[in-house]
């Protein structure tokens, strides 16, 4: 069985991990997982003219009135704050010019003209439109609201360094760096910047269009 923590807008390699275990049937999402601060589950990066930027959802994280570990379902979003306004619109100057932004651009964008209380249900649209784009079929992955525990053989990729990138590659727990985990593609800033793994698959679907689906197989 593969574990995974939801995720905002998460990076290839776990669309990769949801790909494949989608296929046979043994994946997990874990919201009722113990929140993990500066991870995948509120937080991506896209690719920019100017390099790599993360995009962060602010959230109020604060202890559950009965005490004990917050839960990623218990997370609220920030809405003090304009993050709506300032992430979607470093994703139209970043990806404005990619190949098949006008494609998709619309279903993203009424996201980012909604109020979200909940990161979890945030997370999980943004994942429905994406698995849509894919055309990953639905329902054949778990959602669960209660902590999952890890057995003997499972992948568990809940931990804080399972999804995150370190010097521009992406590293999984299992050691896989981004630049040998599957074949590169074209990226929009291909003319001025070396290819960079391990980024949100925004940056894949917005560049590989209906073939991205293709490519995370080949992961």
């Amino acid at each position: 069985m593969i574990i995974l923590p939801v995720t905002y807008l998460g990076p290839v390699e776990w669309w990769a991990r949801l790909a494949g275990g989608a296929a046979g049937g043994d994946v997990v999402v874990d919201v009722g997982e113990r929140w993990v601060k500066q991870t995948a589950r509120n937080r991506c990066e896209i690719m920019t003219a100017g390099g790599v930027r993360a995009l962060v959802v602010p959230v109020h994280a604060g202890r559950p009135a009965g005490g004990g570990r917050v839960r990623t379902r218990e997370v609220r979003v920030d809405n003090s704050k304009r993050w709506q306004h300032v992430h979607w619109g470093a994703i139209e100057a970043a990806y404005g010019s990619a190949p098949f932004f006008e494609h998709y651009a619309g279903r993203f964008e009424e996201v980012y003209r909604r109020k979200w209380e909940w990161l979890v249900d945030l997370d999980e649209e943004l994942m429905g439109i994406v698995a849509g784009a894919l055309k990953m079929p639905g329902g054949e992955w778990r959602r669960s609201e209660e902590w999952v525990e890890a057995g003997k053989g499972d992948e568990d990729l809940r931990g804080k360094k399972a999804l995150r990138r370190e010097s521009g590659r992406a590293r999984m727990e299992d050691g896989v760096h981004g630049a040998s985990y599957g074949a590169e593609y074209v990226q929009v800033f291909a003319d001025r910047q070396e290819f960079v793994g391990g980024l949100s698959v925004l940056d894949l679907l917005m560049c590989e269009g209906p073939e991205a689906g293709e490519w995370l197989k080949k992961k």
